[in-house]
């Protein structure tokens, strides 16, 4: 059985580099040419030194400050790891003093390459592809009074429902695609805050144009969209912080959106009333909403759940070569925050509306733990093939998201069918009724669903298989 070596770059002020070399035969370290490089994804910014400062070649326990070797250096150099033994993962840090940016090609001596930190993780794009399978299905459910419960949102401070996970995820999976931004990562502050304004307006103007299609005139507002890319703004800004300081932050967060909810004395009402039709969210929204911002104070919380998926981003990134270590983490998490939710429920009730500090929590860590289930399938038993369906639909999340609402508001519902007795169909609804004719109630709604769930998939599908990827 091979044994695994992990080298880590420790790059002050950026993401770490990991480079995993696979041996031959168990307890054998390989002989590098020097310099070993890392590309992260195309520069180098690196190498490992051939010795420690004494002489010594480094080993596990020599953890120190070395120089970086000359870009044109090519010394062998072995590891000798004290014990390594079959099978067993062992983990070398090297934090070098100094780095030489060098155009380089990688070595071909090394094994394998740990892929990049800006790689996607098959995991992720799973559980993305779930919560677009969730969100079609809610969306497109046409089973009227026979609708499951769990397809259908909670009722006022009730417990929650599968389809009021989709939205949390949504905002989850923001958060944990921040770490794995990679290169877009790179530059000076001011550089990565312009790029996280741009993609933040993008979405802002996405979402105006899905809710304008919706309502059938311009309208401007905050939709999901744009509620997404306000909490992803202020998560991902956040994320420039380091883990402690940023827990710190969402902590803040939620605790001073449950404040407001709790404390705040509402004029005419009083404080912490929180009926359907009387409640601080809705005095709020009332004040915004002549500035087209109705649903602003939702950021608090729901930034605050991009926050946290940022660190469980941070958790995927660093233990990426170890995925069931990954999973045991993203599962620790996971239940953190379920357990959170459920403590904080017996004070503020889940409420998808107000979006409570209680329901995100819980949301947020039954998705967390979905995740880590994913990286278990995908990466640890390396059953990669059970996820393809859901990859394809998380690889173009913004298509799906956007696309399917786009073509039924601004086509689909315009196309008129004229029936045998003279009255009149949009397309989809003519459809539904031959499945509904066809099939029975039940029958027919779930035939009408599911074709249209497929043939949003077979879109996405082609796209996926001809590498065509939309990103925001």
């Amino acid at each position: 059985m091979a044994t695994t070596v992990q080298y880590v770059l420790e790059q002050p002020g950026s993401q770490n580099v990991e480079i995993t070399v696979r041996t031959p035969r168990s307890g054998d370290l390989p002989a590098l040419q020097m310099p070993f490089i890392a590309a992260v994804p195309e520069e180098v910014i690196g190498a490992l030194p051939a010795s420690t400062p004494s002489g010594a070649p480094p080993t596990a326990s020599s953890v120190g400050a070395f120089p970086a070797p000359t870009p044109t250096a090519e010394r062998p150099a072995d590891f000798p790891v004290p014990g390594v033994d079959r099978g067993e993962t062992t983990q070398i840090i090297v934090r070098p003093s100094s780095f030489e940016t060098a155009k380089l090609p990688v070595l071909t001596e090394a094994p394998a390459q740990a892929p990049a930190a800006s790689g996607r993780l098959v995991a992720l794009d799973a559980f993305r592809g779930l919560t677009i399978l969730g969100m079609l299905l809610v969306n497109n459910i046409a089973l009227d009074d026979a609708t499951p419960p769990q397809l259908m949102h909670a009722g006022w401070n009730h417990m929650v429902t599968f389809a009021d996970m989709v939205f949390p995820w949504f905002l989850l999976i923001v958060g944990i695609a921040i770490p794995l931004a990679g290169k877009k990562r790179e530059g000076g502050i001011a550089r990565q805050v312009g790029r996280i304004f741009t993609r933040t307006f993008l979405l802002l103007a996405l979402g105006c144009v899905v809710d304008s299609s919706i309502a059938g005139h311009t309208y401007i507002g905050l939709g999901v969209l744009q509620l997404i890319g306000l909490a992803y703004c202020v998560g991902a800004i956040a994320s420039m912080l380091r883990p402690a300081p940023r827990l710190l932050v969402a902590v803040a967060l939620l605790f001073g959106h449950w404040a407001c909810l709790r404390f705040y004395h509402v004029p005419g009402l009083g404080a912490g009333v929180l009926t359907e039709n009387h409640n601080f969210v809705l005095w709020i929204n009332s004040l915004l909403n002549p500035y087209h911002l109705k649903g602003l104070f939702g950021v608090l919380s729901t930034a605050g759940l991009v926050i946290l998926g940022s660190l469980a981003g941070e958790i995927a990134v660093r233990r990426r070569n170890k995925p069931m270590d990954a999973a045991i983490d993203l599962g620790l998490m996971g239940l953190a925050m379920v357990g959170a939710g459920i403590l904080w429920n017996i004070d503020m009730p889940y409420n998808k509306p107000l979006w409570t500090s209680s329901y995100v929590l819980f949301a947020g860590g039954l998705g967390i733990l979905v995740l880590a289930a994913m990286v278990v399938v995908n990466d640890a038993w390396g059953c990669q093939g059970l996820s393809y369906p859901l990859v394809v639909l998380g690889a173009n999340a913004t298509v799906a998201y956007a696309v399917p609402i786009l073509v039924k508001m601004l086509l689909l519902q315009k196309l008129m069918v004229t029936l045998p007795d003279g009255s009149h169909l949009n397309s989809m609804d003519y459809f539904l009724h031959n499945c509904i004719r066809h099939h029975g109630r039940y029958a027919g709604g779930w035939t009408y669903t599911l074709y249209y769930i497929g043939i949003c998939w077979l879109v996405l599908f082609a796209m996926y298989r001809n590498k065509l990827f939309v990103r925001l």
